[in-house]
């Protein structure tokens, strides 16, 4: 009976927040996202963002209660805050291609939305590369941070499985990338 009654309880929560949740907003810089100022005006629809080959990626934009599907190119801006699941993502718009924001700066740091393991990575607002390691170490050397990011790479630990391992790698990627920025302001 307890497990019915939960269950229930979960279900009308979730149906009650969706259903009141009208959309999340769009920033102008990342440091207006930082600081939590976002734009007033149209918002991003949870979990409307499609990706389609022949149509392009779009997202829908809920405006004075008007929901209208949007090809990502054409967004009022290209950066926004995205429900997608079961977290918030900082969305990145370059073209009509959205990649997740891991950090922004002189270098920005991002991910491929569809498939996180492809990161990638852009140099002011100039063309956006695959993420490479031994570019990174570059501009780490540039930068004299190179061999503190050898010295506290992660080591691989028994407890770690895949994704946990994954997750520290690129967490301490963007630490550096986060002291490389701050090095270049």
């Amino acid at each position: 009976m307890r497990k019915v009654i939960l269950i229930s309880i979960l279900i009308l929560n979730y149906v009650a927040f969706s259903q009141s949740y009208k959309g999340t907003y769009f920033y102008k810089t990342y440091e207006d996202y930082l600081n939590k100022k976002p734009i007033s005006g149209p918002m991003v629809k949870p979990n409307s963002l499609k990706s389609n080959i022949a149509t392009g990626t779009s997202v829908v934009i809920v405006e004075n209660g008007k929901e209208d599907r949007v090809s990502c190119d054409k967004l009022p801006h290209d950066l926004f805050l995205y429900y997608g699941g079961y977290m918030a993502k900082l969305i990145k718009v370059v073209g009509n291609t959205p990649y997740r924001v891991f950090t922004m700066g002189k270098m920005n740091y991002y991910a491929d939305l569809f498939d996180e393991q492809r990161r990638f990575y852009q140099i002011d607002s100039g063309a956006v590369h695959r993420f490479k390691k031994g570019e990174l170490e570059e501009f780490l050397k540039d930068a004299n941070l190179l061999e503190e990011f050898k010295n506290t790479y992660p080591k691989r630990e028994k407890k770690d499985d895949v994704n946990g391992y994954f997750n520290k790698v690129v967490n301490h990627e963007i630490n550096f990338i986060d002291k490389m920025n701050q090095k270049n302001k």
